[in-house]
């Protein structure tokens, strides 16, 4: 009885460590769209930066990013920080979801997860090749990811029976 007991403890604090954190994930991800809207309304990016119309995505990111991070605008470097901060965030969610062993937490944060990776790629895209519609594509994974991480809360409410 003990051990049933012990299990259903820990299960409520994973169930409060989901909420948590997918309340700070929604936070985040609404500074991110806050400090894109800025971006796109009044940053401009260079034709030209370290990783600039490269011909492979991950080739380019991995010289685009560092780039955003160290000498983009500062609402720009706060935008890609931001974006890795969610990434990294999402996983930490997914995994909390998998220690769990709730299907209903490990769909609602793979979502969320899912939306994050999507926009992120598309933040990716729009530093190599600046192609206007990367913005909304970024908005689409940003709708997704709240989704995902609004499920995640509401599928954590409770502790199970």
């Amino acid at each position: 009885m003990t051990e049933f007991k012990r299990g259903r403890s820990g299960e409520r604090r994973l169930a409060g460590s989901v909420r948590r954190l997918s309340v700070l994930q929604l936070l985040i991800l609404l500074a991110q769209l806050l400090v894109g809207v800025w971006v796109q309304a009044y940053a401009r990016l260079p034709r030209r930066h370290p990783g600039a119309g490269a011909s492979s995505y991950f080739g380019g990111v991995l010289k685009a990013v560092p780039w955003a991070l160290e000498h983009g605008s500062k609402s720009v470097a706060l935008h890609t920080g931001l974006g890795l901060l969610t990434i990294l965030l999402g996983i930490v969610l997914l995994l909390v979801a998998i220690a769990a062993v709730r299907g209903s937490w490990f769909l609602a944060t793979l979502i969320g997860l899912v939306g994050v990776v999507g926009g992120a790629y598309y933040g990716g895209r729009l530093l190599i090749v600046n192609q206007p519609q990367s913005t909304l594509l970024m908005t689409v994974g940003l709708v997704v990811a709240v989704i995902g991480y609004v499920l995640a809360i509401y599928a954590a409410r409770s502790s199970p029976d």
